[in-house]
């Protein structure tokens, strides 16, 4: 007869089991990228693969191909140089200290053009329905020293809209001259209008006075004469 007290130990190591196993059950695929992957010519370039969900493949084979020759090969916990192509030998490495996080990614070094292309990341052992993962790397050439690229303007203006800011510009003080120009004139005409007129007030002032002195001498005359 099995003691109470074995009971509850009975039943804790049974729920850890099922939840390793279900764990396990669990299998991880290889994904590599779904978008291109840039790289200018003599560039180094990271090409993306990994298990998910993340699995220790630190004790499986990873082969990275390309064309169907062998970009690198990682087996019996390190990595073969052997059978690599003599396009990839000494310019290939893979994430040692990540692989048990299932990061199988690819770094490739002094990119050529001849390295564009698909690329393969496969782990022959693993136990799922997806083993292998692509990634496509496109390799552009690299810009000469004497060949001058146009960049964007950070400012967001381009030669055009430039053109037209300085014709306003140019517009706009054509027409302050013009203001200013017509506010002297302005002035100067309202100072002759100013004279004009008085020099009229004081020729009238002087017309008047002129009557008056002959009128009063035309008084005195007349006196004079009775």
């Amino acid at each position: 007869m099995i003691p109470p007290i074995i009971y509850p130990i009975l039943t804790t190591f049974v729920l850890l089991f099922d939840i390793s196993a279900a764990k396990n059950s669990v299998k991880s695929n290889v994904t590599g990228s779904h978008e291109p992957v840039r790289a200018v010519v003599g560039e180094d370039v990271i090409l993306p693969c990994h298990l998910e969900p993340p699995f220790d493949v630190t004790t499986l084979r990873v082969d990275w191909k390309f064309n169907g020759q062998f970009v690198h090969v990682y087996r019996s916990l390190k990595d073969d140089p052997d059978p690599q192509h003599e396009q990839f030998k000494h310019r290939t490495s893979l994430f040692h200290d990540e692989m048990h996080k299932g990061n199988i990614s690819l770094k490739l070094t002094n990119v050529s053009e001849a390295d564009k292309g698909h690329y393969t990341c496969y782990v022959p052992k693993l136990e799922s329905q997806v083993k292998k993962g692509s990634v496509t790397l496109i390799v552009d050439p690299v810009e000469r020293k004497d060949q001058k690229v146009k960049r964007p303007d950070p400012t967001g203006s381009s030669p055009r809209g430039s053109r037209l800011v300085a014709v306003i510009v140019i517009l706009c003080f054509i027409c302050l001259v013009c203001l200013a120009a017509g506010f002297m004139w302005w002035k100067n005409e309202g100072k002759d209008k100013h004279k004009e007129v008085s020099l009229n007030v004081f020729n009238n002032t002087d017309n008047v006075d002129d009557a008056n002195n002959e009128d009063n001498q035309d008084s005195t005359n007349n006196m004079a004469a009775g």
